[in-house]
């Protein structure tokens, strides 16, 4: 992936692209992925199918997957020069190691085996937080993270915990521990 989007961006938002970056690269991101709807969906369909996918995947792999999402669509209704369908951008990890084909796979029984499913190795030489967050400010862009208080360092809890946070630790520490014995089922 080429900067040239980077470059792109308002010089306001990429301030706050790039503190968000900052603040999300301590993550051992796993993958940079790329998941798109061929056709018009809605933003309710296109959310709960991404719900579905995560949920699947994490069945599979038996174990939480941490992510942050972008969220973008380009209609023609809005003034866009191009239309670009309904698509995600999103970087994932896990206590265990996440396959580029479970991914794959998940996201094609979830979408349909013909929609986009571009799942690759995560590198931080590349821009891939900021490509993730790039139209936080646009009103035809959304993001969705889960579970980065688990694997961001330092992140602080909730000011005031409940019995079910501290399960919530508990059980994601015995899970990061059980994954050094262990990888994903096949």
């Amino acid at each position: 992936m080429g900067n040239t989007w980077y470059q792109r961006i308002p010089e306001h938002d990429r301030k706050v692209v790039d503190g968000i970056a900052k603040w999300l690269r301590p993550i051992p991101w796993q993958l940079f992925c790329t998941f798109e709807f061929s056709g018009e969906v809605s933003d309710h369909y296109a959310d709960d199918r991404f719900r579905t996918f995560i949920d699947m995947l994490e069945r599979k792999i038996k174990a939480r997957i941490c992510f942050l999402l972008g969220a973008e669509k380009r209609s023609r209704s809005a003034g866009a020069v191009s239309c670009a369908p309904r698509h995600f951008h999103t970087l994932m990890t896990s206590s265990v190691r996440l396959e580029v084909a479970d991914v794959r796979e998940a996201w094609w029984s979830v979408a349909g085996k013909g929609e986009t499913a571009l799942v690759e190795p995560y590198s931080k030489d590349e821009r891939g937080i900021e490509y993730c967050m790039k139209m936080v400010n646009d009103t035809e862009g959304d993001w969705l993270f889960r579970w980065l208080e688990m694997f961001l360092p330092g992140m602080p809890g909730p000011q005031r915990p409940r019995g079910k946070d501290d399960r919530r630790r508990r059980r994601f520490k015995q899970e990061k521990e059980s994954a050094v014995c262990r990888e994903p089922s096949s």
